[in-house]
């Protein structure tokens, strides 16, 4: 019974609505992404403080999102690569309604409203690429070793074995 009554108390704190006030609040606290450095961006170490309070953070924590990212800068700049392709798919439709156009590219404008554009998503892209492809490496160590292992240790030299468990 202890167990079912503590699950409902944290049901119910999960449930509690955000106050007004604590919104107003977390607005005006800068984001740590703000103030965070070009080392603190790229290793992610400015959410560090947030992870270690775990899930005691509150609104108030976070702070107020980045301009770049509220709801009305992120639907600007999609409106702003939408329209030429939209437009330009509705020129051709009027210009031969019989001639079946494309739909516009979607994902495309998408790609183009993102804050840093095409080129942070092909640098985000090729990291997540590379992060895949030196996951495979141990795998592939661990081959190497269990091959002259079972051909009697004569494949390696020790420099070799050391080189590869390091």
């Amino acid at each position: 019974m202890a167990k079912k009554s503590s699950r409902n108390e944290e049901e119910e704190a999960m449930m509690k609505l955000v106050a007004l006030s604590e919104i107003a609040e977390a607005q005006k606290t800068p984001t740590a992404e703000e103030s965070a450095g070009f080392f603190s961006r790229v290793t992610l170490s400015f959410l560090t403080p947030l992870l270690a309070k775990g899930s005691s953070i509150t609104l108030r924590d976070i702070g107020a999102p980045l301009k770049s990212d509220r709801a009305a800068a992120v639907g600007e700049r999609f409106k702003r690569a939408w329209a030429p392709a939209a437009s330009k798919v509705m020129d051709a439709r009027a210009a031969d309604p019989s001639k079946k156009t494309p739909a516009p590219n979607l994902f495309g404008a998408q790609l183009r409203a993102l804050d840093g554009g095409v080129g942070q998503f092909a640098v985000a892209l090729g990291c997540y690429l590379l992060e895949g492809l030196l996951q495979l490496v141990p795998a592939v160590c661990l081959r190497i070793l269990v091959r002259h292992f079972e051909s009697g240790g004569n494949r390696l030299s020790q420099r070799a074995q050391w080189t590869i468990v390091a």
